[in-house]
């Protein structure tokens, strides 16, 4: 009987490999891209500790907002938007730029509109106002909050007392749960619309129930927050 002749193997190719010669996939290519584009951006322009900082509060602000099912969308499109409000740039620059506390309610509404507005250009179906409000929280949040600590400027404390902590299901389940400030049905019912379908008046609410429970000094609540406690629990 005679030999049985087997081919010989070919050699296995990790998930994504591309030989050489032949095109990049394209998400492939477009990471290239950008590593290249961000590569000759380091080799010409001086480190910039602003610029350092805006990159990593967009990145992490974009992450932490696209994680509902209602809202996806990549860091590059979250960061785009966020860079398309003027005066919220010039925090990343300087914390004193914030409004004063009088003033932040309305220049946060007017900052996530703008905000709002650009996302939803780039996506076919739109952002709640909640979506765009977390974004912009979780964004001011990574720039100012490592101040405070350290802060001797009575003024730039109470600015950031002001901001609006970031709003979530993990956030609004503990309050309920814990009946902070004699308020669980109120938290109930914020937690049931779901921060991620929010519009403006139903993100207001929220923040003036937060409010009244932190005496204005709204970064406070995220005491309650667990997020970091819960990795594989929903947000």
């Amino acid at each position: 009987m005679g030999a049985t002749h087997h081919s010989p193997a070919k050699p296995t190719q990790p998930v994504g490999f591309t030989h050489p010669t032949s095109a990049l996939p394209l998400p492939l290519s477009r990471i290239a891209s950008q590593y290249a584009t961000n590569i000759d951006m380091a080799k010409t322009e001086p480190a910039d500790p602003s610029r350092i900082r805006h990159d990593f509060a967009a990145w992490a602000a974009s992450r932490a907002a696209s994680t509902s099912t209602l809202a996806r969308f990549p860091v590059t499109n979250g960061k785009a938007a966020l860079e398309s409000s003027v005066t919220l740039m010039k925090i990343s620059t300087d914390p004193q730029n914030l409004p004063s506390p009088s003033q932040f309610d309305a220049w946060h509404t007017k900052v996530c509109k703008t905000v709002q507005s650009n996302l939803r250009n780039k996506s076919p179906n739109g952002f709640a106002y909640g979506v765009t409000a977390k974004l912009v929280n979780i964004y001011l949040k990574a720039l100012v909050m490592g101040h405070y600590g350290h802060l001797s400027d009575e003024s730039l404390r109470d600015k950031i007392d002001a901001v609006h902590p970031p709003i979530d299901r993990l956030l609004l389940a503990a309050l309920e749960y814990q009946d902070v400030g004699g308020l669980k049905p109120r938290w109930r019912i914020h937690k049931n619309i779901a921060w991620s379908k929010f519009s403006l008046d139903q993100y207001s609410a929220v923040i003036q129930d937060v409010r009244s429970v932190t005496d204005g000094k709204l970064w406070q609540i995220e005491k309650y927050w667990s997020g970091a406690q819960n990795t594989h629990r929903k947000s």
